[in-house]
C-alpha cells in the first residue's frame, strides 16, 4: 500500500486522451502494478516519455482514497537555490482587506513562479533573484526568499498554546494562507480548507501539530468546530451506492457532516431499505475533512 509523503518508482506505460476534452494523461504503473493517471500538460517541461522510469512522491491521499502523485523535478529539488527572472509586479488586496505585493517570476526552464515580497518591498528593485525551492506541486516551483523571516523566531509550535490569526499571506497565485502567531513565531495555514470555520483576524485557534513547520505544507490542523478524533457521531444519510469488487457488489453509504461535506463509507452489515442516519467514528481530521468508519445504522 502506498503511503502519503513516501516516494516510489513508477513506469510510464503510454499517453492517452481522456474525454470530454481529449486531455492528455500519462498512464503510470506503480510498484503494486496498479495504474495511475498523471496530467501531461502540467509536466510537459519535464520531457517525459513512455517507457521512462519515474520517481514520484505520494503528495496526498484524500478522504475517499484518491492518490495524488508528484514526480521528481528533473532539474531541481526542494531546498535548492534557483535563479529567477522578474516578469511583473502585482499589487493586491487580500480577503482581509490587507495590501500585498507579489512578484511574478520565471524559472530557468520557462515556467512561472510567484514570490510574496510584502515583508521585503526593496526586492521590487531586483531584476533577478535567487530563491529557495520550498515545494514542487503540479510541476510548479513554490518558492521563498532567503532574506525574509517567514517564521519569526522559528520557535517550534506548541499544541497547548493557542495561535492568533495575525494576517493573510498570498504565498502563491490564488492561494491565501492564514498567518498565525504564537508568541514570537509565525505559522501558515491554507485558507481554502477552512472557509466554513468562520476564521477572522485575531481569531484564537487551537491546532493539532502534524509535522515540522514548512511553507506550502500542511502541518497544522485547527480543532474542528463540531467533531473530535476518536468520538462517534450520527451523520445524515444521503444515498446508497454499490461498488463491484472482485465480482461482488459492496454497498457504500454516502453521508454528510454539519459543514456540508460528503463522505462515502463502506459498510459490511445488512443495509435496510430505510436509513435516517449512520453512526460513524471519526478516525482522523485533515484539511477540515473527516476520516470516518461506519459503525451502525438508524
Amino acid at each position: 500500500m502506498l503511503r502519503e509523503g513516501e516516494k516510489y518508482s513508477f513506469r510510464i506505460q503510454r499517453i492517452v486522451e481522456m474525454p470530454p476534452d481529449q486531455e492528455l494523461f500519462f498512464v503510470l504503473e506503480g510498484p503494486d502494478e496498479k495504474k495511475f493517471l498523471l496530467q501531461e500538460l502540467m509536466y510537459r517541461h519535464y520531457n517525459l516519455k513512455p517507457g521512462q522510469e519515474l520517481i514520484c512522491r505520494v503528495d496526498k491521499i484524500n478522504c475517499s482514497g484518491r492518490i495524488y502523485l508528484e514526480p521528481d523535478h528533473p532539474f531541481c529539488a526542494p531546498g535548492d537555490l534557483v535563479g529567477f527572472t522578474r516578469i511583473a509586479r502585482t499589487d493586491l488586496i487580500n480577503s482581509m482587506g490587507q495590501r500585498e505585493l507579489l512578484l511574478m517570476l520565471e524559472d530557468p526552464w520557462g515556467q512561472s513562479a510567484c514570490l510574496n515580497i510584502s515583508a521585503a518591498p526593496k526586492l521590487d528593485q531586483e531584476v533577478s533573484l535567487q530563491c529557495r525551492v520550498e515545494r514542487i506541486k503540479k510541476g510548479e516551483l513554490q518558492i521563498s526568499h532567503p532574506s525574509i523571516e517567514y517564521f519569526g523566531s522559528g520557535r517550534a509550535p506548541e499544541e497547548d498554546e493557542a495561535f492568533q490569526v495575525a494576517a493573510i499571506s498570498t504565498l502563491s497565485p490564488n492561494n491565501e494562507y492564514y498567518r498565525l502567531q504564537q508568541g514570537d513565531s509565525f505559522h501558515y495555514l491554507k485558507c481554502r480548507y477552512y472557509q466554513k470555520y468562520h476564521i477572522q483576524k485575531d481569531t484564537q485557534l487551537q491546532c493539532d501539530i502534524l509535522g515540522k513547520p514548512a511553507l506550502f505544507h500542511h502541518y497544522l490542523e485547527p480543532l474542528h468546530p463540531y467533531y473530535r478524533k476518536g468520538e462517534s457521531y450520527d451523520f445524515d444519510f444521503l444515498r446508497k451506492e454499490n461498488q463491484t469488487v472482485h465480482a461482488s457488489r459492496t454497498p457504500r453509504l454516502v453521508v454528510s457532516d454539519l459543514l456540508g461535506h460528503e463522505y462515502t463509507l463502506e459498510y459490511d452489515g445488512e443495509v435496510p431499505q430505510w436509513i435516517r442516519s449512520v453512526r460513524a467514528k471519526v478516525l482522523n481530521i485533515r484539511m477540515s475533512k473527516l476520516i470516518l468508519e461506519a459503525e451502525s445504522l438508524t
